[in-house]
């Protein structure tokens, strides 16, 4: 167990709650992308048809997309809120993230790129190669 200084633990709250921001603004950007307005994403529920189900996974393009898309949001607010912040330093909540779904065991599904992956695209398409592959150097640091 660790027991934080009071300086440390106000900045682990903020990554906390930045990358609970993130998992918002994804979902947000689904709806903005206009993922929700596609019919081919839904599946009809019950002989009546009365509800639909939406469905992941036809590919993992419409998740990297919402992952960009959140992304962008996300690091608006940042850059509001914690000015002349670097490219790291707004990918840091993301990938805590995606380090903590990795730890628990979440890798690359029928429905979800792997976390890895999103990471380093989310680094390509925003930021351009050399942070991409700063971030895809820091993943090969800790291959057992």
């Amino acid at each position: 167990m660790l027991k934080l200084n009071e300086e440390l633990l106000v900045i682990h709250s903020n990554l906390l709650h930045l990358g609970e921001a993130f998992i918002f603004c994804h979902e947000l950007a689904h709806f903005l992308n206009g993922d929700l307005d596609d019919q081919s994403n839904f599946v009809s529920l019950g002989r009546d048809k009365i509800a639909a189900k939406y469905v992941e996974g036809k590919n993992h393009e419409i998740e990297y997309k919402a992952d960009i898309k959140g992304y962008q949001i996300l690091s608006t607010y940042m850059s509001a809120e914690f000015p002349g912040g670097s490219d790291e330093l707004r990918m840091a909540p993301v990938v805590m993230l995606m380090d903590v779904l990795e730890a628990i065991g979440i890798r690359e599904s029928y429905t979800h790129p792997s976390p890895k992956d999103r990471v380093i695209n989310i680094a390509e398409s925003c930021y351009g190669g050399e942070v991409a592959k700063f971030w895809k150097s820091s993943y090969s640091m800790f291959k057992k």
